[in-house]
């Protein structure tokens, strides 16, 4: 497997920058990054479908590699991708690394994000005033852009 841990952070930091941050809403930007992203997730669903580990023989090792990853699975969301529902492999793999205690730790320090999948998660659970509308409006422009350049997600 050929996946540069700094290439997922690039494409979704580009995906970010285009779908929440850049100021003109440029359908191709968006389009191009987010499947750039999903592209690189279904990259490593993939690896992970038979492992639980990215990185070494049989079902894989705890390593450098899970831990490089971590950080940026735990912003899918805001990129609107939906671990649980287009990449279930990632999605497993992510809830056992978060289960571990060295990891749950790790994830404090400075402190802990409020942009985290499990953050972001409880701040729409609680009703946070007008994220669910900006969401909404998150996915709309995912849809738009996606079907304007009619992109379709295919799995690698």
């Amino acid at each position: 497997m050929v996946l540069s841990p700094l290439t997922p952070k690039l494409r979704q930091g580009q995906a970010n920058h285009f779908l929440r941050f850049s100021k003109e809403k440029i359908p191709y930007g968006v389009q191009r990054y987010i499947g750039e992203t999903e592209r690189l997730y279904g990259v490593l669903d993939k690896r992970l479908a038979d492992r639980d580990f990215v990185a070494g023989p049989g079902r894989g090792r705890y390593s450098i590699a899970d831990m490089s990853m971590i950080g940026w699975v735990n912003l899918a969301h805001f990129t609107a991708i939906d671990l649980e529902g287009q990449f279930p492999n990632v999605k497993r793999w992510f809830d056992s690394i978060l289960a571990r205690p060295a990891v749950q730790r790790g994830m404090t320090v400075p402190g802990t994000a409020i942009f985290g999948n499990a953050a972001f998660a409880k701040r729409l659970a609680d009703g946070e005033e007008g994220l669910r509308e900006r969401e909404d409006d998150v996915k709309k422009l995912v849809e738009v852009s996606k079907s304007v350049y009619d992109y379709k997600y295919s799995s690698p």
